[in-house]
């Protein structure tokens, strides 16, 4: 799963020390989170081999029910090898801390590998048995939160248990610079034409490798936070910007259907009621930027241009 994308391919043994680790690529330029911090953010390892396994991140947004990216799970990894890790690493010891996979699945149209706008690359993973203790995010699911939070300049959050340099500086990665979670902070800079991707990064801020599947939240006015999109895509090298997050809200209907698990809001069981398009006549519509309308449409050809990172 090395490949255009974010999601990693490590060399790692559950609980033991990284071990001659090839190139994969945590959270560039942000900090470490403590453990009881963003709990309901986990590391996704599909285990190929005894010592190998594939690093994505992902958010638990109900009891037993992970979203997560579509390209994580595309090569179909094997049920009973898959782990998911909750806390601030992957190389702990607490086994209450690791979850098995009952199943998962992809979204049927997404775009998994050479993608250009609105991929689609959403996914999901059902956990053997339920969690409890965890502090739950919200999707962002209302045109008032939508008005309120999702515009150019808007500050995400950003957490994922990648590494901490982009593989191309050909740096031997140690434990302490790849599967440890991170968080980082950044401003949005652009949204796709429909408004189910945005991009956001750069100055040494930005996703790279294993933070596929991960959470980008905002924070409302109110203080509370919500989760806005979902960790796709970029370009290299990481740090420098240009990573693209989907908006999970579309494909709601369908996560229901596929899991029983319902994140819409009970005004609007169709999941049709958001309106994320900046309209085309310019009115004071929802939806409408907090800025200059052509900022919405700036990098537009580079999102087209954009390659997956895993």
């Amino acid at each position: 799963m090395l490949a255009p994308g974010f999601a990693c391919l490590l060399s790692v043994a559950l609980g033991l020390p990284l071990r001659e680790p090839p190139r994969p690529s945590t959270i560039v330029g942000g900090e470490d989170v403590p453990l009881s911090e963003w709990t309901n953010v986990v590391a996704i390892l599909g285990q190929e081999t005894a010592s190998t396994a594939n690093l994505c991140t992902g958010t638990l947004v109900a009891p037993r029910l992970i979203l997560t990216a579509a390209h994580c799970l595309d090569e179909e990894p094997d049920l009973d090898d898959m782990r998911v890790i909750f806390g601030d690493t992957i190389y702990t010891n607490d086994r209450n801390r690791v979850a098995s996979v009952e199943r998962y699945g992809i979204y049927p149209t997404a775009c998994t590998e050479n993608c250009k706008a609105d991929a689609y690359d959403f996914g999901y993973v059902i956990l053997g048995q339920d969690v409890f203790g965890i502090d739950i995010v919200p999707v962002l699911t209302t045109q008032e939160e939508w008005d309120d939070a999702m515009y150019v300049g808007s500050e995400i959050f950003v957490i994922g248990f990648g590494t901490t340099v982009d593989p191309e500086e050909d740096q031997l990665l140690t434990t302490d610079d790849v599967g440890n979670k991170r968080i980082m902070t950044t401003p949005i800079d652009s949204f796709s034409p429909s408004g189910l991707e945005f991009r956001a990064g750069g100055e040494g801020r930005d996703a790279c490798g294993g933070d596929s599947g991960g959470p980008a939240f905002v924070r409302l006015a109110s203080g509370e936070f919500r989760l806005a999109g979902v960790t796709s895509r970029g370009v290299r090298p990481c740090g420098a910007g240009d990573s693209v997050y989907g908006v999970p809200y579309p494909v709601l209907t369908w996560l229901r259907e596929e899991t029983g698990v319902d994140l819409l809001p009970q005004d609007c069981p169709d999941g049709d009621c958001l309106r994320t398009a900046l309209p085309e006549d310019g009115c004071g519509c929802a939806a409408e930027p907090r800025g200059p309308a052509a900022l919405w449409l700036v990098g537009l050809l580079a999102l087209a241009r954009r390659r997956r990172r895993r």
